[in-house]
């Protein structure tokens, strides 16, 4: 009998592994499948070359139905910055006199890089991916 006991027990802890791997695996591939979702519903789409920006310069613009602000910084980087505040969802208003994204509704801050820099907001404007070909084309991925 208690050999069986014995074996009963290791059945048991071979079962509560498995429905543990099962539980991690189901929450990993979750995890895998939500980011190449997120990436199949999104698309690079060309916004220009660097030479159409200069440093220190905002460009407002829609790319396919999305609202963005393109900032060219001093060194030559360029930030892809969505127009809503984090705090509240409001939209921004470019600054041009402090270069800096003014929301109307509660005061909020952020500088050209999209950093807050003051009032209720506690994190930065979402940024969206910003890459640069070799050609100097300038791509931003809008999701779709």
């Amino acid at each position: 009998m208690n050999n069986y006991q014995t074996g009963d027990a290791e059945m048991n802890w071979s079962r509560r592994k498995f429905v543990v791997s099962l539980a991690v695996a189901g929450g990993v591939s979750t995890f895998l499948l939500r980011d190449a979702a997120s990436a199949a519903d999104s698309t690079w789409v060309s916004v220009g070359t660097t030479d159409t920006f200069k440093p220190g310069q905002v460009q407002k613009m829609s790319v396919r139905g999305t609202n963005l602000y393109l900032a060219c910084n001093q060194d030559n980087s360029i930030a892809a910055l969505s127009p809503k505040c984090t705090h509240m969802g409001c939209t921004v208003a470019l600054d041009l006199s402090r270069n800096q994204f003014a929301f109307p509704c509660h005061g909020g801050r952020f500088d050209q890089t999209g950093k807050n820099v003051s009032g209720p907001p506690q994190r930065p404007l979402d940024h969206y991916e910003v890459r640069i070909d070799k050609d100097k084309t300038v791509y931003v991925k809008i999701p779709e």
